[in-house]
């Protein structure tokens, strides 16, 4: 990876406005962690800028409320790119039924 090589983190990244915006920062030349509840959506996503862009990318799975997912999420895309440039935080919490 050179050093102009920007990485970003999409939490909610698997679906809906998540996906395209790690679609769009992979089209922008960033190396994409996709992190969702449903490691199933983040590995299409994932596939998809790996194959449409050429551009690395990693699932992975991670509750946002959950603090030893949350710290696994971080360590799992240091650990493959080196760096976080760019978090955004698109999860949504799921509405409590009352």
């Amino acid at each position: 990876m050179s050093e102009t090589t920007k990485v970003a983190i999409v939490a909610g990244g698997g679906q809906s406005l998540g996906e395209a915006l790690s679609l769009r920062l992979a089209e922008e030349g960033y190396q994409v962690s996709v992190v969702d509840i449903d490691e199933g959506n983040a590995q299409q996503v994932a596939d998809e800028i790996q194959e449409t862009y050429n551009s690395k990318a990693i699932a992975v799975r991670a509750d946002l409320t959950n603090e030893a997912d949350v710290a696994a999420m971080v360590q799992k895309t240091v650990s493959e790119f080196g760096k976080i440039d760019l978090l955004v935080y698109n999860a949504a919490m799921p509405k409590v039924q009352k």
